[in-house]
C-alpha cells in the first residue's frame, strides 16, 4: 500500500472512531485523550493529520453530511409520484438515514443544534448546501399541491418552517444527554419521525382541498 493510501486509511479511520465518541458524548465531552484510550490511537497519529479537536470535528460533519446528501438524493431523485406522495418521500428519506446511520445522524444533529462557539460560520458552510436542496424539493411540491381556496405555497412554507423550529427546540432538550448506546439514539429518530409525521398530515389537512 502506498503511503498517501496509508494516511488516508489512517485519516478515515480517526473520522470514524471520532464520530463514535462525538456520538455517545457530544462535542463537550469528546477529549483527544478519550478518542486515543478509547480508539487506540496515539496523540502523534491524531496530530499528524488534525490540528484539534475542532478540526476533526469539522471533518465529522462533512463526511456525515456528504453521506446524508447522497443517501437522501439518491431517493428524492426517484421521486415520481404526486406532491403529497413525494413530500411522504422526503420525511421517509430523511429519517431513514437516522435510523440507517444513528452516530452521523446524532452529530449532524449536534452540528445543528449545538454549534461549538466559533464554529458556526464553518458548519454553516457545510450544512447550508444540503438544507437548501431538501428546502428547493419541499417548496417545488408543495407548489403543486391542490390548495384550498386562498392559501398560497409561500403561506404553506412558512408554517412549515414554524413547525420545523417547534421540533427543532424539542430535539435540543433530546440531544442534551449522552447517547452512548445506539438504540438510544435510534430511539430519539423514531420519536421525532412519528411528531415530524403527525405535524406534516395536520399542515397538510389545513391546507389540502
Amino acid at each position: 500500500m502506498k503511503q498517501q493510501e496509508k494516511a488516508e486509511q489512517s485519516r478515515r479511520y480517526i473520522i470514524q472512531a471520532a464520530l463514535k465518541e462525538f456520538s455517545a458524548e457530544g462535542y463537550q465531552g469528546c477529549t483527544i485523550d478519550k478518542l486515543c484510550c478509547q480508539h487506540q490511537l496515539s496523540r502523534g497519529k491524531v496530530f499528524y493529520h488534525f490540528k484539534n479537536k475542532e478540526e476533526i470535528f469539522i471533518s465529522c460533519v462533512e463526511y456525515c453530511c456528504k453521506q446524508q446528501r447522497k443517501a437522501v438524493g439518491d431517493k428524492l431523485r426517484q421521486a415520481k409520484g404526486t406532491a403529497e406522495e413525494n413530500l411522504a418521500l422526503c420525511q421517509q428519506a430523511m429519517f431513514a438515514f437516522g435510523r440507517e446511520n444513528p452516530q452521523a445522524h446524532r452529530v449532524l444533529s449536534l452540528a445543528i443544534e449545538f454549534p461549538p462557539p466559533g464554529l458556526e460560520g464553518r458548519l454553516a458552510e457545510i450544512l447550508t448546501p444540503a438544507k437548501e436542496e431538501l428546502y428547493q424539493f419541499i417548496a417545488a411540491n408543495v407548489s403543486r399541491l391542490p390548495l384550498r381556496p386562498g392559501v398560497q405555497a409561500r403561506q404553506v412554507m412558512t408554517m412549515l418552517e414554524i413547525f420545523l423550529d417547534y421540533i427543532s427546540v424539542k430535539n435540543k432538550k433530546q440531544w442534551t444527554k449522552s447517547c452512548r448506546e445506539i438504540t438510544e439514539i435510534a430511539e430519539i429518530v423514531e420519536e421525532q419521525q412519528k411528531e415530524f409525521e403527525f405535524l406534516i398530515a395536520m399542515l397538510l389537512h389545513g391546507v389540502v382541498q
